[in-house]
């Protein structure tokens, strides 16, 4: 393996624990505030941030870019409204569980609506991707693992 290889595998796996680690931020935050208020003070960060490093190269000339920013900034204000609410009701683990598995199915999705082959490669990983999260998100007392250890612990 390569060290960029190794590096950026590396670095995709913290990204993948930074990521899932803001599920249980974000459910204590909500301990504090109302889902849109944390929202609001959320994006609002984030367009500061964004300002402060690219707002002189930002050009907002273009209608149609201006118009699909609006559609497409609504369906992420929507969907980040909906898991946020919905993280008040259920575990950080169900809520990671659930946004992990739409992105795996991104292949099954083009497949059903758009018509797209989905490859060989493509199905193994959106496999691999729906049984590493299960595994990531169950309770450890459903492990097929901890049979063995709650037979042993039953027969002493």
């Amino acid at each position: 393996m390569t060290r960029k290889r190794l590096e950026a595998d590396l670095l995709l796996a913290f990204i993948s624990f930074v990521w899932g680690s803001t599920f249980v931020v974000v459910k204590d935050a909500l301990a504090y505030a109302s889902p849109f208020v944390f929202l609001l003070l959320r994006f609002c960060l984030a367009l500061a941030v964004l300002l402060a490093v690219a707002g002189r190269r930002a050009s907002l000339r273009q209608a149609g870019l201006t118009h699909a920013g609006i559609v497409i900034g609504s369906f992420l204000a929507a969907g980040f409204s909906f898991q946020t609410i919905g993280l008040q009701y259920t575990t950080p683990a169900k809520s990671a569980f659930i946004t992990g598995l739409s992105v795996a199915l991104v292949p099954v999705f083009l497949a059903l609506f758009f018509g797209r082959r989905i490859r060989s490669v493509s199905a193994a990983g959106v496999v691999m991707a729906v049984v590493g999260l299960y595994f990531l998100t169950i309770p450890p007392e459903r492990f097929v693992i901890n049979l063995a250890k709650a037979w042993i612990d039953a027969n002493p």
